[in-house]
């Protein structure tokens, strides 16, 4: 009677999902059922499955299955250790198996009926398990070494780099560094979140790298929320910082662009770790503690006390604490003070408005990256255009061009984090839809720095809104 034959294959990783690897064993083993006259019944297949992790194996568990159901005969593997490789999953086998024959191509018959056969599993069940740990200790030893050499490690894409982590993804890396500013300016990573979800930003998806360089899927990603960019904010690698099992490798430079200088990072992880917690909820109105009430005498500081937002039948207003002083209608008051601000960024010697005291030319930096920008466009043309060139070349002739806008880029966005007018005039876009976009925490931090507001108390009566009872006072 001739026997109904289960070839079971397995290979441990398939990055590439090429699944050559188990179709060479199928190969081999058909050839081993056909010298020893069984009938291939059915092949089991794991593929990309380590024997010696623990995890399930599927096919192998339905292939158990099959054999106390009578459905198959005798089983032919490419070699033991394609079935076992711990001593735990050996007593499995031999309890299921006992009477059904086993064939191998590489490492001869298995009779698990005998003793000595169960023994010689066991033998050969332990050089698998042995080589096993070898193997791990070299890969721990390579991952070591990969990491104190400062090499990219991560097969996913990171947000602010495109894949494999040599080049920076210049709108997402924007958005990495005016993220951190604001996250020092007091700005909520919740709001951060709902920027980059209007912005059309999504998290980095599935997009991988094989060991063998393929690229595997592009994922779309998903919308941020707080928890996610606070955790991106916190990634070691935008400081160029190498990581080995969760630590920090102490002078290790990352072989790859920064997006975050180190002070910039720190203080960052340190606020967001808890070291300088925020005080207080997110700010709802730009002038709350902006704005002052010109109805009360000068405090101790010598400054007027500060006004705050509260409801009257269902509307904001902005009031003083001291009963029968001030009160406006918040829209107006705000639709008011942003008319003043937007007014005066919008004349030609706006930039005479940026602190001087930074010593950088804020104008001539962006005029330089806009040129970069424009010669980075320029070979891309050229590059689609002439079929000689290979992209390989439009990378080399571009990489230099991309690393002096991305130092830029750096400058420009450590200049809004120590001035809050210098983000406002650097966005790109047109003002007015910039500073509605900006959150209120955003824009009282502007206006402070730019203005004193004072709110007179009013002589007119009824619902009118008096312009001449704000009194502006500009501080640049």
């Amino acid at each position: 009677m001739a026997i109904s034959a289960a070839i079971y294959v397995r290979i441990s990783s398939d990055p590439d999902a090429t699944r050559r690897g188990v179709e060479r064993q199928e190969d081999e083993c058909r050839d081993l059922a056909d010298r020893l006259g069984w009938t291939v019944a059915r092949v089991y297949v794991d593929n990309d499955v380590s024997a010696a992790s623990g995890k399930p194996r599927p096919e192998f568990e339905r292939m158990l299955a099959d054999v106390a159901a009578g459905a198959v005969d005798g089983i032919v593997v490419w070699h033991t250790d394609r079935l076992y490789r711990r001593a735990v999953d050996l007593v499995r086998i031999v309890d299921a198996l006992q009477s059904t024959p086993i064939r191998t191509v590489t490492s001869g018959d298995l009779d698990l009926s005998t003793s000595s056969g169960r023994m010689q599993a066991r033998i050969l069940g332990a050089v698998a398990e042995g080589e096993v740990e070898h193997s791990v200790e070299r890969m721990k030893l390579a991952h070591r070494q990969a990491a104190e050499s400062g090499k990219w490690r991560v097969r996913r894409r990171v947000f602010g780099y495109k894949l494999g982590g040599q080049e920076i993804e210049p709108i997402e890396a924007q958005a990495i560094r005016l993220a951190a500013t604001d996250i020092l300016g007091g700005v909520s990573t919740s709001e951060i979140a709902r920027r980059w979800n209007r912005e059309g930003l999504r998290t980095s998806g599935r997009q991988l790298l094989s060991p063998t360089g393929a690229k595997l899927e592009n994922g779309h990603g998903s919308e941020w929320t707080s928890r996610r960019v606070g955790e991106q904010l916190r990634n070691a690698l935008y400081a160029q910082r190498v990581t080995y099992n969760g630590q920090i490798l102490t002078g290790v430079v990352g072989q790859w662009p920064r997006i975050l200088d180190d002070d910039v990072f720190d203080a960052v992880a340190a606020f967001l770790d808890g070291r300088r917690q925020p005080t207080r909820k997110d700010r709802l109105w730009q002038g709350s503690s902006v704005y002052r009430c010109g109805a009360c005498h000068p405090d101790e500081g010598g400054m007027l006390p500060k006004m705050e937002v509260a409801r009257r039948g269902g509307i904001p207003h902005y009031r003083c604490r001291v009963k029968g002083h001030n009160r406006r209608d918040q829209r107006r008051l705000d639709d008011y003070v942003d008319s003043i601000v937007l007014g005066r960024l919008a004349r030609p010697d706006a930039l005479d408005l940026l602190d001087k005291g930074t010593g950088v030319d804020l104008p001539a930096l962006t005029a330089r990256r806009d040129g970069l920008l424009a010669r980075i466009d320029s070979a891309t043309g050229a590059w689609s255009t002439d079929d000689g060139l290979d992209y390989s070349d439009l990378l080399d002739a571009v990489k230099p061009l991309r690393d002096q806008v991305a130092e830029i880029d750096r400058q420009l966005a450590a200049q809004a984090q120590r001035d809050p007018v210098a983000e406002l005039l650097l966005a790109e876009g047109d003002l007015d839809t910039v500073w509605s976009g900006l959150s209120p925490e955003r824009r009282s931090k502007i206006i402070d720095v730019l203005m004193s507001v004072v709110i007179l108390p009013v002589v007119k009566r009824g619902n009118v809104f008096d312009a001449d009872r704000i009194v502006i006072e500009w501080k640049r």
